[in-house]
């Protein structure tokens, strides 16, 4: 018998724990060359594709190629772990290490050389479905054409090759410092029980609680400032959780006998301490993996199906415009040879004027000013209660974010404004945020000042601003209007931008919400994978002892249902416990990166929560009936 029929025996008995092994693998391959295809493919030099999109396909092929490598390399580090019995059988019956070692290798190899060539295949099979997938996410004219270049062929089995080359070569050095009284000894090594420190289970409450609170409070202006801090609370109190706070968990519920005694929660409990203990590190890596899914798939999945609507709330009219070089005659002979049916009509004016107060509230010398019936006029089309405002008070509007109601404001109390050669002593009374029409760079920040005080300062002769704004029962046919607009401005060397619109924004969230879901997705699917992987490589490791564990509790009495039972309820906790933490910790993140919608979308969030727990509850129903499998083949 030879090495390699040797490898090849090897991998059809071990072909349970292989199966998730070489599953991943051929994911991995997967992803990598279905991305690979898309970056060889000659459309990307179309300009439809925005340079941000084309950055993160690079930027995703990358994060495949570091998760292929840690993963691979994990899950190979566990399948070494979980095979001690039998690496240290074949030295005792005279292997030498050098041979062990060749015939990890060529497992390795015939492993990955499958994988590669299984996964280039249904890649080649499904990219008609993953460049459709990209067509209809980035909302492109017509659907990406398939094309099978050699290019990314040759990129995925040179990757994967060296690849795999690399994890046999460090597999060798795992499998040197192993020796065969330690594997023994391992098997009769008696096990201290688990116990706790109360300060840390304090220490792990107190940190989540800490994050939570950050997380929300932290308004838009801090999520770059405190997110650092939000991830290092979060990251201390989820590992003393499972370190600490689950075992000081199980040790309050030993105090209530009636329950703790009832049925095999004892057998159960017990067990489950240890394996709290031993597997703290990896529900803790869970956790985090399926809070990262959980939050980024959300998160990009609700601002793609709500970029339309952020756009109209941001912009909340179709059409408006800045010193328009066109008269409401034209205007209107527009509108209606384009079939378009107004809704909202408003006019009103600004006056720029000048001011040589300069602080941190106001950095710009230019001021522009709105009277309070202009205010009023977009307070009621915003169904919002008009204000009176008196002879000497201005009132700031700034005309951005989320809806605020006028407040007090003591940083600054008074500002002077001039024109021509009078100057005006202003009483900054209030700020009042919120979106009341587009955004120009004349109608970001806004001075509602009385009737009274604008008419003085037109007559002065302030510069007078008009400005306009429309809704229509179409939004989608202002583009055309929007266009001409554009054009109209450039005609009279004017600036383009005083004129904008509904559309234009939607497209702007579109074009930056659709790249992130796509990336978000497949990285997820890779957290996901992994997250399941590494529980059912774990729960494959212990399996020796899990079958020893057994076969003492039949000595006492159980039945083989009764055992089995403490098992599946065993796994089940080691899967949804991780679940339910990530999702809790997901929901709060929905919350922190809710800014730009200011409120969490949970109809959306749901969605993703349900498609991951479906997910999660098929990589369950697989890991126990493997694991019962397994079981029962080796009792027999």
């Amino acid at each position: 018998m030879t090495l390699k029929s040797l490898a090849f025996k090897n991998i059809r008995h071990h072909s349970s724990s292989y199966s998730a092994y070489f599953l991943s693998c051929i994911f991995a391959v997967l992803v990598f060359f279905l991305y690979a295809s898309l970056l060889f493919h000659p459309i990307l030099k179309n300009e439809l594709f925005p340079d941000q999109f084309i950055l993160f396909l690079y930027l995703v092929e990358a994060i495949v190629a570091l998760f292929a490598f840690l993963f691979i390399g994990y899950s190979q580090s566990a399948f070494l772990r979980n095979r001690k019995q039998d690496i240290g059988l074949l030295q005792i019956l005279g292997m030498p290490v050098r041979q062990v070692v060749r015939m990890i290798f060529w497992e390795n190899i015939l492993v990955g050389a499958l994988a590669v060539l299984i996964g280039i295949f249904t890649g080649m099979i499904g990219s008609k479905f993953f460049f459709l997938a990209v067509s209809y996410v980035l909302r492109l004219p017509a659907p990406i054409p398939v094309n099978l270049s050699f290019g990314s062929i040759i990129l995925t089995i040179s990757f994967f090759f060296c690849l795999f080359l690399i994890l046999s070569w460090i597999s060798r050095f795992s499998l040197q410092k192993q020796s065969i009284s330690q594997v023994l000894r391992e098997r009769v090594q008696e096990k201290k029980k688990p116990k706790f420190s109360i300060w840390f289970v304090l220490l792990s409450l107190v940190s989540i609680a800490i994050a939570y609170w950050f997380s929300f409070t932290t308004s838009f202006a801090g999520i770059t400032k405190n997110m650092i801090f939000i991830l290092v609370f979060l990251f201390i109190g989820t590992y003393f959780g499972y370190t600490q706070l689950s075992i000081a968990v199980i040790a309050l519920l030993e105090k209530l006998p009636k329950w703790f005694y009832r049925g095999t929660n004892l057998f159960l409990f017990s067990q489950l301490r240890f394996r709290l203990r031993d597997n703290a590190r990896i529900l803790f890596l869970v956790t985090i993996f399926t809070s990262i899914v959980l939050t980024a798939v959300g998160v990009c999945f609700t601002y793609y199906i709500e970029s339309d609507t952020v756009g109209e709330e941001q912009a909340p009219y179709h059409i408006s415009v800045v010193a328009s070089p066109l008269n409401q005659a034209q205007m209107e002979k527009k509108i209606q040879s384009l079939g378009l049916k107004r809704t909202a009509h408003i006019q009103f004016q600004i006056l720029q004027l000048k001011t040589t107060d300069r602080n941190k509230n106001m950095n710009n010398p230019v001021v522009y000013a709105i009277s309070n019936t202009a205010l009023n006029q977009l307070l009621q089309q915003e169904k919002r209660q008009k204000i009176m405002i008196h002879a000497d008070e201005v009132i700031q509007i700034r005309n951005s974010g989320i809806w605020n109601k006028a407040q007090q404001k003591q940083e600054v109390q008074s500002f002077t404004v001039q024109q021509q050669q009078e100057s005006f002593q202003w009483k900054w009374e209030k700020i009042m945020q919120g979106v009341l029409f587009n955004e120009h760079d004349q109608t970001r920040i806004m001075w509602a000042v009385s009737d009274a005080t604008f008419a003085k300062l037109q007559k002065r002769g302030a510069g007078v601003i008009p400005v306009e704004g429309y809704r229509f029962s179409d939004p989608s046919k202002g583009k055309v209007l929007l266009e001409d607009m554009k054009k109209q401005f450039q005609s009279h060397n004017m600036n383009e931008k005083n004129s904008t619109g509904t559309i234009l924004l939607q497209a702007f969230f579109r074009d930056l919400f659709s790249p992130l879901l796509f990336v978000s997705v497949f990285i997820g699917l890779l957290f996901f994978l992994a997250a399941g992987s590494i529980l059912f490589f774990r729960l494959s490791i212990e399996l020796p002892s899990e079958r020893r564990q057994l076969e003492l509790l039949n000595k006492l009495g159980l039945r083989e249902e009764e055992a089995n039972k403490i098992l599946v309820r065993q796994i089940k906790l080691l899967f949804a416990i991780p679940f339910l933490v990530g999702s809790i910790h997901s929901f709060t993140g929905l919350t922190l990166f809710s800014f730009l919608l200011h409120r969490p979308v949970f109809a959306s969030y749901l969605l993703v929560w349900f498609i991951y727990l479906v997910l999660g509850m098929l990589y369950y129903f697989w890991t126990k009936r493997s694991m019962l499998h397994a079981i029962g083949r080796f009792e027999s």
